[in-house]
């Protein structure tokens, strides 16, 4: 391959692995963006699940609160607790159906975290491989780089040579013309 080639390549060489350098920069941006906003759901995701239970927990507690309360009237009051009784068992009933849409939305966000988690996983695979691929492309310009400059050394040492032999060449022929214009007299 010429020395002109030899530095074509080199050039094409370096824009790939800018081109490459480029890429693997904006993947690590991507996956910390990618954490941070993981991050950032788990722990709304945690406060409001948190919230959630306090609020049911202190529902159930003045639910059972006002069964107690029910209960020590009951010879006084004890068609009004019926009537309450029905009242909260819907109630209760109407929690317990939040409660389950509540577990099912904990349930999604899990199973969507658990996604993020894995697409995060793959893009760190793929950064790492790019990283991979770029440290080889590395490796191979600076062989071809050493390679360039002993190819380099290897044409100057002939063009030395080629000049004593043309330098001797000129001389030979200076004596021959010599040599034929002393016969030719």
């Amino acid at each position: 391959m010429s020395l002109l080639g030899r530095e074509c390549v080199w050039g094409c060489v370096q824009a790939d692995c800018e081109v490459l350098l480029s890429e693997v920069s904006r993947l690590e941006e991507q996956r910390a963006s990618l954490q941070a906003s993981l991050g950032q759901e788990q722990a709304a995701w945690q406060q409001q699940y948190r919230a959630e239970s306090e609020a049911l927990q202190r529902r159930e507690a003045q639910v059972q609160a006002e069964a107690e309360r029910a209960q020590l009237d009951a010879g006084q009051l004890a068609e009004a607790q019926a009537v309450h009784a029905r009242e909260l068992q819907a109630w209760a009933e109407g929690e317990e159906v939040k409660l389950r849409q509540a577990r099912r939305r904990v349930e999604q966000e899990e199973a969507r975290l658990h996604t993020l988690s894995v697409e995060l996983a793959a893009r760190e695979k793929e950064v790492a491989s790019l990283q991979e691929r770029v440290r080889a492309e590395l490796e191979a310009a600076r062989q071809l780089a050493a390679t360039t400059a002993s190819d380099r050394a290897q044409l100057g040492v002939r063009e030395g040579l080629l000049g004593e032999q043309q330098e001797q060449l000129s001389e030979k022929q200076q004596r021959l013309r010599a040599g034929w214009e002393r016969r030719l007299k």
